[in-house]
């Protein structure tokens, strides 16, 4: 319990510092925070229950102004019911798609699960109209606010709210400026898995009120065509999304999947914000009950 209390009062203290160095190059930031989930099936009696621990620190390094350096990790302590009755829990949690595996659990016992991820690791190089970045990232290519058939680099679940920053990936990611509105992307991402790669394009314009994207892509054994746009209708926000995948490896007779989705949202005078969104997957059946992308 000492190591646990020595981990929780460090935690504490880089958490609460904001700080930089005098000549303004180095960066320290972070937050804590904690989250009771409280669940149950059927009945009230088998309630559960389960206490999670969640800090963040980010490190920030600039030597120069085309250069930007940056390293943020996640640290969570989970314990309680989840981690004594799940099977296969500790695995979930310490689960990293990269090339490299950036997550470990520092403390996995029968009462507490202790968890540093590393989602950010990255060189950005800005100069001209030029943006280039190399490393783990938030490639986002989303526009909707629950459902993103366009974001095919970093697909989240939306009911994971205790993570604003969501996931990243070990890619590149180059964009070029053509105006104030307007811009070309190429990324590429490369995973562990034998299939597990996405090199995809997209060109990002302005059209009246609407900002309009057209993106292209190769997604693991997939060719990938899509569209997604954002603007008004009237007062009301208007966005939506498309994509559709076709196995390049078999083309004829092959089953192709159309997702799309559409979102509303209306602010009122007094501070309401509501948003309504619709999602049309075709390959959807009865298993796919989940807010997850």
């Amino acid at each position: 319990m000492k190591r646990l209390f020595l981990i929780y009062l460090t935690l504490f203290a880089l958490s609460t510092i904001n700080a930089q160095e005098k000549e303004g190059k180095l960066f320290l930031s972070g937050y804590i925070k904690n989250l009771h989930e409280f669940s149950f099936v059927d009945r009230l009696e088998q309630l559960q229950w389960t206490t999670f621990l969640h800090n963040r620190l980010n490190f920030k390094y600039i030597p120069s102004e085309e250069i930007t350096v940056r390293l943020e990790l996640r640290n969570r302590m989970f314990y309680g019911d989840n981690v004594k009755n799940i099977l296969g829990f500790s695995e979930m949690i310490s689960n990293d798609n990269g090339i490299t595996d950036l997550s470990s659990n520092i403390i996995d016992n029968k009462d507490i699960l202790f968890n540093t991820t590393v989602d950010r690791v990255l060189v950005n190089y800005i100069k001209g109209n030029w943006d280039i970045t190399l490393g783990r990232q938030r490639v986002n290519w989303g526009m909707n606010l629950v459902w993103n058939p366009n974001d095919i680099f970093n697909t989240y679940n939306f009911l994971d709210f205790d993570y604003e920053e969501r996931p990243g990936s070990d890619a590149i990611r180059i964009q070029y400026y053509l105006g104030d509105f307007s811009k070309i992307e190429v990324a590429a991402k490369k995973g562990r898995g034998e299939n597990n790669h996405i090199v995809a394009a997209m060109y990002k314009f302005n059209s009246g009120s609407y900002d309009i994207q057209l993106l292209t892509a190769i997604y693991q054994k997939d060719w990938v065509i899509g569209t997604g746009w954002a603007g008004n209708l009237k007062n009301a926000g208007f966005k939506g999304e498309i994509s559709y995948f076709v196995p390049y490896e078999r083309y004829f007779n092959s089953e192709n999947v159309m997702s799309a989705s559409v979102s509303v949202d209306y602010g009122f005078k007094k501070g309401l914000y509501v948003n309504g969104s619709i999602l049309y997957n075709s390959s959807a059946n009865d298993a796919s009950d989940s807010l997850g992308a």
